[in-house]
């Protein structure tokens, strides 16, 4: 059985920037192909991001991974940690 992976994974790390979400998820989507993958990790943010991201994932346009905060840099290793794309 063949598996089906994504071609590419990227990876966005997010802390309170909600106001900049929309405009750099919009750019990044229609920079991909429909068998890219996006994957947002939300680092405890306290303002209304994760609703933000939540929207999106509901869309069915990014997998979301949303953690305690823990730092940019865990975020990132938590990011790298997740795609699915074959190398």
């Amino acid at each position: 059985m063949k598996h089906e992976y994504p071609s590419l994974s990227i990876v966005v790390n997010n802390y309170n920037y909600e106001q900049y979400l929309e405009e750099a998820l919009e750019s990044v989507f229609s920079q991909l192909y429909n068998q890219d993958e996006v994957i947002v990790v939300d680092d405890g943010s306290s303002d209304n991001s994760l609703a933000v991201l939540e929207g999106y994932q509901l869309e069915g346009k990014l997998t979301l991974i949303a953690q305690q905060n823990q730092g940019q840099m865990a975020a990132v290793v938590t990011g790298i940690n997740a795609p699915r794309a074959k190398s």
